[in-house]
């Protein structure tokens, strides 16, 4: 795994070091064995100077390094996390403190890193899994669960915790607990995720339908959702069919777009919609 960190900070002597020392802020203790199952993983690490602010410029940049990327951790100053809140999505999001918490700047990253990393690799192994994965993957704005909500509030807010593991262990089960055929009778060969608007999410593995992320009418998020969720690279060639129950039933309605727009949709069968939620 190609995994890129990026340090998102207005300090110019924290980009400095992260720049000069990158491979001092891992911890000795992380042992590339001991992350997602054992598997080689290619640390680079860099830092986003945000002291003229963030916005597209951060945006342009983590596109940049997502090309040669299988993973992606961005680790956000406190100050910048309100302005930062749209790339939660898309990259494995951690926040650090400005002032180190009185350590200083080494020890501290070790310390973050260590968490960040583990947490990370919990999520990278659950999303190994064919099972998780298609729940990881739903359209963030149009499947309505609770649980959506709990789910990217875990990705977050705790990233670096040490109840990451288990609150998103819980959280998977409730909803994996949707999971059901569409019409009674029907057996499980086919499994759909249900929404609170009683909306059948299937994921795959059908490919006829393509993602566009053309600039314009998209934008840089548009991208970045349709390549990763909350860190991990996934197939943009997949979708989901986004049905209602009932043999001849027809799904209509108002969903959000990939660029958060709302755009209404006709009586149809189905909708090919993409986890970013382009349709």
């Amino acid at each position: 795994m190609r995994l890129h960190i990026v340090v998102v900070t207005p300090d110019e002597r924290l980009s400095s070091y992260v720049d000069k020392k990158p491979d001092s802020l891992i911890p000795d203790s992380v042992s590339r064995k001991n992350l997602m199952g054992g598997k080689d993983i290619d640390f680079s690490i860099y830092s986003f100077l945000a002291n003229r602010g963030t916005g597209d410029l951060l945006l342009r940049f983590l596109n940049r390094k997502m090309l040669g990327a299988d993973g992606m951790i961005v680790v956000v100053d406190d100050d910048l996390r309100g302005d930062t809140i749209a790339i939660g999505e898309s990259v494995f999001v951690a926040s650090m403190n400005r002032g180190f918490g009185g350590a200083n700047i080494q020890n501290y990253f070790r310390k973050l890193f260590a968490r960040v990393l583990r947490n990370f690799s919990v999520y990278a192994n659950l999303f190994e899994n064919m099972k998780f994965r298609k729940v990881f993957l739903l359209p963030l704005d149009n499947f309505l669960a609770l649980e959506i909500g709990t789910m990217k509030e875990i990705f977050w807010d705790q990233t670096s915790a040490a109840n990451f593991s288990d609150n998103l262990g819980e959280t998977l089960k409730a909803l994996l607990d949707r999971q059901r055929p569409k019409r009674k009778g029907e057996n499980y060969d086919t499994v759909y995720l249900r929404d609170d608007k009683l909306r059948f999410f299937k994921y795959g593995p059908e490919k006829h339908s393509k993602l566009e992320t053309t600039i314009p009418p998209h934008g840089l998020l548009c991208g970045m959702n349709g390549y990763f969720r909350f860190g991990i690279r996934f197939d943009n060639d997949l979708h989901f069919n986004v049905s209602v129950e009932g043999k001849e039933a027809k799904i209509s309605g108002r969903f959000t777009d990939c660029h958060a727009a709302e755009r209404d949709v006709a009586a149809t069968s189905h909708i090919n919609m993409f986890p970013n939620g382009f349709f």
